[in-house]
């Protein structure tokens, strides 16, 4: 059983996929949390079975982990409390954990290269956190873009050599894809921020962290970042089953994300057998 826990398809698809979609749906039913806490849950299993419990050393992977904990319960208590000024929060977090996730990272650079790199990271971040924000109105969408965000993410992540990132995308990609059963299950439609607050960080900080370490062309992140927009406007009719309308949504916009893979993949990624040291010692 333990053997099995350790296979990477149980840690970044299986398990965060079931843990998703019965958390969204046990929180329905409950009446006592938002639906949307499943893709938390999904994601926290994931990184239980991928990261442990050992947060001694924090590293800027951990680093983001904690930051999507954060997100989570900062998500659920705008939800349930209806808080105001949610907008300015989000946008001031979001610098918040730019700066804490990569600081160690803009230290080691000089002058304009820093403040370029800076503003760089958290005009991705915060451009993220805008687009995902009218999705929490609708929980077909937000779980289109958080599934094709998820595997965008991962599968660029790959092209970088960093496994770690990849998995964690594709468990938050994969917890998505287990609140839209839940979403199916209930006939709910609402996603809140308790959805689209912790995985626009997540993803935008995973996405920055491929490019910065890895050393991928930002212009990938410039073609993720146009999933959301992707996911909120692709054309469905009202008539088409719902099954079929978050189907159509997610396939519009796994077609951005294969732009953007295909994109690292012309401009030839890196070379796993250069990289692959230097990110195990970062994520590590």
């Amino acid at each position: 059983m333990i053997d099995f826990l350790h296979l990477p398809e149980v840690q970044s698809a299986f398990a965060p996929l079931i843990a998703a979609w019965l958390g969204g749906w046990l929180a329905h039913k409950s009446g006592k949390a938002p639906i949307g806490i499943g893709v938390i849950v999904g994601f926290a299993v994931a990184v239980l079975l991928i990261n442990g419990v050992d947060f001694r050393t924090l590293t800027a992977m951990r680093k983001i982990i904690v930051v999507g904990v954060i997100t989570a319960i900062v998500g659920v208590l705008v939800d349930t409390r209806h808080t105001r000024g949610a907008t300015l929060l989000y946008m001031g977090l979001g610098v918040i954990a730019s700066l804490w996730v990569f600081g160690l990272f803009l230290l080691r650079k000089s002058g304009m290269e820093m403040i370029i790199a800076g503003a760089a990271i958290i005009a991705y971040v915060v451009w993220m956190l805008f687009a995902m924000k009218p999705l929490k109105v609708d929980g077909r969408r937000a779980g289109a873009a958080t599934v094709a965000l998820g595997i965008g993410t991962g599968a660029t992540a790959l092209m970088g050599s960093s496994a770690l990132i990849a998995q964690l995308a594709f468990a938050l990609s994969a917890a998505g894809g287990g609140y839209i059963l839940a979403l199916l299950m209930t006939r709910s439609n609402n996603a809140g921020t308790t959805v689209t607050f912790p995985v626009a960080l997540l993803v935008s900080l995973m996405g920055c962290a491929t490019v910065a370490f890895a050393e991928l062309a930002w212009i990938v992140l410039v073609i993720l970042g146009l999933i959301p927009v992707a996911a909120r406007y692709a054309p469905v009719l009202e008539h088409w089953p719902r099954w079929f309308q978050i189907g159509f949504m997610i396939l519009a916009s796994l077609v951005i994300a294969g732009i953007a893979l295909a994109y690292a993949w012309w401009t030839g990624g890196t070379d796993p057998y250069t990289t692959s040291i230097t990110l195990e010692a970062i994520y590590a």
